[in-house]
């Protein structure tokens, strides 16, 4: 993900050696927080699939698609 992670909580189920598709809560360095689903490439978290991200300037709740908004959201 874009910015380093904090902490997070994750677990569901994992599919094959370079992308493992979870669904997690992450909290930034920054105190932005991403809730939702992302698989790990190469063993880099990247946003993929549905989720939420908030942050003191913005909040999306929609589609991601390699750590990247995706759609138009809400």
């Amino acid at each position: 993900m874009g910015d380093s992670v904090a902490s997070g909580k994750s677990g569901k189920s994992k599919k094959g050696k370079n992308e493992q598709p979870s669904t997690g809560e992450f909290t930034f360095t920054d105190g932005s927080t991403y809730s939702g689903d992302f698989a790990v490439v190469n063993g880099t978290k990247m946003r993929q699939g549905f989720g939420t991200y908030t942050s003191a300037r913005e909040s999306y709740t929609g589609g991601w698609e390699k750590d990247l908004q995706s759609g138009e959201g809400t």
